[in-house]
């Protein structure tokens, strides 16, 4: 392996706002949602009473960081595990290596075409078929169309759909959406490949075939960043990693020391 970082992050944050004046989702029309921004941007505009009532308002919002001050750094051809209770940050990780969203604070340096499979269907256009969401995923990540020809029948063979690969992926299951979406991922030639929990769906047989491929692609100097609570499957797959708790690190090195940080902190939580 080489030592070039190919994903480095310094000081990375990510903060989001949380309004607790505004009704349940859905709950408003759209005339009283314009309406209610309409009569912040007002209290906002000049006048001593009218920034008061600004101020006011602001105490009806939070701050939440779902991210704080991660720093770490990826070497071409790391198999990279992320661990961490449910919401501690995982995938708002994720997304940010994604380019799905921005930091607050802190920079993000990414080095190479990235692949993501972070959701179930994530990518597809649901009235399309499995053929034209192969051709569609690979123009998304500026392949061209001949290079995706290429690849073709391997992504097929792999995600194991010939008979439904002109049928729309709206009537595909979660496995078949899953078998499909890690195919395209790995098959077109990434140079760092992002999955969210990829083998939480699927039989064992798939499984195993993704943790072959993963190797495989590892081997051959791709960088894969693998989000998993299977910590049997991040052993497997991974040689370094980061434990993450309520959007801080805990632990980043070794995959073997962030989960043992990670397993006492379970167990500690269990004696308490």
């Amino acid at each position: 392996m080489g030592n070039l970082n190919i994903v480095e992050l310094k000081n990375v944050s990510k903060k989001y706002t949380i309004f607790h004046d505004q009704p349940p989702l859905g709950q408003t029309t759209l005339v009283e949602t314009l309406a209610m921004h309409g009569r912040r941007f007002w209290k906002r505009m000049g006048g001593h009473k009218r920034r008061a009532a600004a101020a006011a308002e602001e105490k009806q919002t939070e701050e939440f960081w779902a991210l704080k001050d991660i720093s770490l750094a990826i070497e071409e051809g790391d198999r990279f595990g992320i661990i961490g209770r449910n919401g501690a940050g995982k995938s708002t990780l994720l997304k940010l290596l994604s380019r799905i969203i921005m930091p607050s604070d802190g920079e993000i340096f990414l080095r190479g075409k990235i692949s993501s499979l972070l959701e179930v269907g994530t990518g597809f256009h649901p009235e399309l078929t499995g053929r034209e969401n192969v051709f569609l995923n690979g123009a998304i990540l500026g392949m061209s169309k001949r290079e995706i020809a290429r690849k073709f029948d391997e992504i097929v063979e792999f995600a194991e759909i010939e008979k439904f690969l002109d049928t729309p992926v709206k009537r595909y299951s979660s496995g078949m959406y899953t078998r499909l979406g890690f195919s395209i991922a790995a098959y077109l030639d990434p140079q760092v490949l992002v999955l969210d929990e990829v083998l939480a769906v699927g039989d064992a047989p798939f499984q195993a075939k993704c943790i072959k491929k993963m190797r495989e692609l590892a081997l051959s100097g791709r960088t894969i960043i693998f989000v998993s609570h299977n910590t049997h499957s991040l052993l497997e797959i991974c040689n370094k990693g980061i434990y993450l708790e309520n959007g801080r690190q805990i632990e980043v090195g070794s995959i073997e020391k962030c989960i043992k940080a990670y397993e006492q902190k379970i167990q500690g939580n269990l004696t308490s």
